[in-house]
């Protein structure tokens, strides 16, 4: 696997790495063993984007919920992809499930869509050129597709 440097920062990289736990075992191989630094740059901007619009969001809106998030069980970005991919887990089934709930409801009002995720784990591919992961959509629509599932 290519192995890109970009570090990304910890909330995109547990995003990343929980959309590549749900990779199903009918893809190919290269797309199961991937790693987080194998996903293209525009892919990595745009997953980062929406997740610093909703810690965004949350400053603006919800300032007594950024304040808790150290109280979560799991990582801010792997809930936000879980919450929205339609996995059965996410924020929502937190232990602390008031909070939970509360960060639940913020990134859907936040989002627009319950599912905005829901079938990311199968529109992926890698390409064959640059060996990066991305969507897997003609090359002349790349970035609309991308938008429309991360652009709030």
């Amino acid at each position: 696997m290519n192995t890109d440097k970009m570090h990304p920062d910890s909330d995109l990289a547990h995003f990343l790495e929980s959309l590549l736990f749900t990779i199903p075992e009918n893809e190919p191989e290269e797309l199961r063993e991937a790693s987080i630094y194998d996903f293209s740059t525009a892919f990595r901007e745009a997953a980062q984007g929406f997740i610093s619009g909703f810690r965004d969001y949350l400053a603006t809106h919800h300032a007594e919920l950024c304040e808790r998030e150290g109280e979560l069980d799991r990582s801010f970005g792997g809930n936000v992809y879980f919450s929205l991919s339609g996995h059965g887990c996410g924020f929502w089934d937190d232990r602390n499930s008031e909070l939970g709930r509360a960060f639940d409801d913020a990134l859907k009002a936040y989002s627009g869509s319950t599912h905005r995720f829901e079938e990311l784990d199968c529109l992926l591919s890698m390409d064959e050129e640059t060996g990066k992961i991305d969507l897997a959509f003609l090359p002349e629509f790349l970035d609309e597709q991308r938008a429309r599932i991360f652009t709030v």
